[in-house]
């Protein structure tokens, strides 16, 4: 079975080979090397978000179109993702045990904060 890294990777690589593209132009336009974008299209290097969506705009694409978001109940409608917990997943699904585990704590504090933070314009509208 592919890990999730290299089932992206395809997907890049096709849509890439499809627009006449080759890898040291996406390499350049990226700002790595031709070898480490090679690693991202086998599935060989991790990606961060912020990676996906500039291959994304360079191959002038969805970037749910590549990580198949929509299986995976995350809808991104006008740039925003629906679903975050779903995504959050999905990026930190190869990672260690531990950095999971601290991804996850984070998480939780985040959705705390803002629950906290709703509660309080919440009791401020209403004065």
């Amino acid at each position: 079975m592919k890990k999730l890294s290299e089932k992206i990777g395809e997907k890049i690589r096709l849509v890439r080979e499809k627009q006449n593209l080759t890898q040291q132009s996406m390499a350049d336009e990226l700002g790595i090397t031709s070898n480490g974008y090679g690693k991202i299209e086998r599935g060989d290097s991790a990606i961060n978000l912020d990676k996906l969506d500039k291959i994304a705009e360079i191959l002038k694409v969805k970037l749910g179109d590549l990580i198949d978001l929509e299986k995976s109940g995350v809808v991104i409608t006008d740039n925003k993702i629906k679903n975050i917990d779903k995504i959050a997943s999905i990026i930190i699904c190869e990672v260690s045990e531990k950095e999971r585990e601290l991804y996850e704590a984070q998480i939780t504090q985040l959705k705390d904060e803002n629950l906290y933070l709703r509660g309080l314009v919440e009791k401020m509208a209403g004065k």
